[in-house]
């Protein structure tokens, strides 16, 4: 098998570990690169060859396909889970853009991006709702701080009892820290696949894509992403659609009268809560800090706090991928 087949497969091996089958586009703006593995730069694969190869892989029963989707051979039932988990993930989403709109509007927040599962829209009815948030530099306490209270106010939050539909704000970036590699693991696929699953919903102005050209490293591993059509909105002003056109639906229109109060609102709220330094809103809420936070804070990679990064997983599962993705690709010899 040659590296082209080899690399689809692992690009298929690895979605299948979340029961998600691809189509032709997805496979080539997923598409894995032989670096990711051996640290060799060679097996790319240009949009024609790959398409090519998924129907040699078909004719050699090494895959299937079913309803515009590719997937390992004996896995068709995977093609009506993404069914189901599409339908499911668009009601998520349509919640997440209400949130996203009410996030915009607070102190410092500069970006709010879905992420993990719900980005692919491979979201099962029972999971919450994960954003990324870019906050201005220096104030990501301070955005923490408003982000986090008004969701945990509003009993948005996930709790003991539930995480259905709740808002996860377990990840923030402050614009001066957009690089992720840092925090890469040696074997990473999951970080490397979570670029490509990413859905802006909300961007001060082309925050997204700064963030994006700051880990242009993933290319070495995605060759294909500068490609990719991620799926949902891209990155857009209150009011606007993704082609820039004012939109005419409730709650757009909503938005599109009310944009310029909404940026006063948020001119007012950055007014007040810069009467606060930002080491007020660090402090405080170090003092109400779970204990096992504090206690993994930069000791584990799921659990960093610093000015520029917070991420606060208490379980980071990336290295329990990888070592599964590993035996699977194993499994096939490749």
């Amino acid at each position: 098998m040659d590296e082209l087949a080899k690399n689809i497969l692992k690009t298929l091996i690895w979605f299948d570990l979340f029961e998600y089958p691809l189509t032709a586009m997805e496979v080539f703006n997923y598409y894995l690169s032989a670096f990711a593995l051996n640290g060799q730069a060679e097996g790319y694969g240009g949009q024609a060859s790959i398409f090519s190869e998924l129907q040699n892989l078909i004719q050699k029963k090494v895959i299937e396909y079913k309803d515009n989707f590719y997937f390992l051979s004996g896995r068709e039932e995977i093609v009506n889970t993404r069914k189901t988990r599409e339908v499911e993930s668009e009601r998520k989403l349509k919640r997440a853009k209400r949130a996203a709109k009410f996030l915009g509007w607070l102190p410092f927040v500069r970006a709010v991006i879905v992420c993990n599962v719900l980005g692919y829209k491979n979201a099962k009815a029972e999971d919450d709702i994960d954003f990324l948030v870019i906050t201005a530099p220096g104030r990501i306490w301070t955005a923490r701080w408003f982000a986090t209270g008004f969701f945990k106010i509003l009993n948005l939050r996930p709790n003991r009892k539930t995480i259905k539909n709740k808002f996860c704000f377990s990840f923030y970036l402050a614009e001066d820290g957009l690089n992720l590699e840092k925090i890469k693991l040696a074997d990473d696929p999951y970080l490397i696949w979570w670029f490509a699953g990413l859905i802006p919903l909300y961007d001060a102005g082309g925050v997204f894509e700064r963030f994006m050209k700051e880990n242009e490293w993933i290319k070495e591993y995605l060759p294909n992403l500068k490609k990719c059509v991620i799926p949902g909105s891209r990155p857009t002003s209150p009011g606007q659609s993704p082609g820039g056109r004012v939109t005419r639906d409730p709650e757009k229109k909503f938005l599109d009268s009310g944009s310029r109060a909404g940026m006063t609102i948020k001119n007012i709220c950055q007014f007040v809560a810069s009467l606060f330094p930002e080491k007020i809103y660090q402090k405080f809420q170090s003092l109400i800090m779970p204990k096992i936070l504090k206690n993994q804070a930069n000791k584990t990679p799921g659990v960093i706090i610093n000015d520029q990064i917070l991420k606060f997983h208490l379980v980071d599962r990336r290295a329990e991928f990888a070592k599964r993705y590993k035996k699977r690709i194993m499994n096939y010899e490749l």
